[in-house]
């Protein structure tokens, strides 16, 4: 996966607003404000957007090191979210779209914290 970074007046680093991703023997540009969440399988992660799905051989570490810190967030050990994509928390379960995902117990304190609940 590699960022798209864009530089703004005076040479800083804006936040990038892409990804590339490689999946199926193609490479995919990827709007990060349509990604919704990420899922580990193995030695894969599923990048879940409002479009599509994509299965990209890579670790849910990489992926969320390359990611802005300030749009996603770890939930659980195998799922990172967008936290402008969640529709409602309850108990240890984030929505997302149509999906409830956990929120593991070591990530709940940081995930209510960020979310200033």
């Amino acid at each position: 996966m590699e960022k798209l970074e864009r530089k703004a007046p005076g040479g800083a680093t804006v936040a990038p607003v892409s990804i590339f991703i490689k999946a199926d023997k193609k490479v995919y540009k990827i709007n990060l404000a349509d990604i919704l969440y990420i899922e580990a399988l193995d030695d894969y992660v599923k990048v879940v957007t409002t479009q599509s799905n994509y299965l990209v051989h890579d670790t849910l570490k990489s992926l969320q090191e390359e990611l802005p810190a300030d749009l996603f967030m770890r939930v659980h050990k195998s799922y990172i979210i967008a936290g402008s994509k969640i529709v409602f928390i309850e108990g240890n379960y984030v929505k997302i779209g149509d999906r409830d995902i956990p929120i593991g117990a070591s990530y709940r304190d940081d995930v209510f914290a960020r979310l200033k609940i």
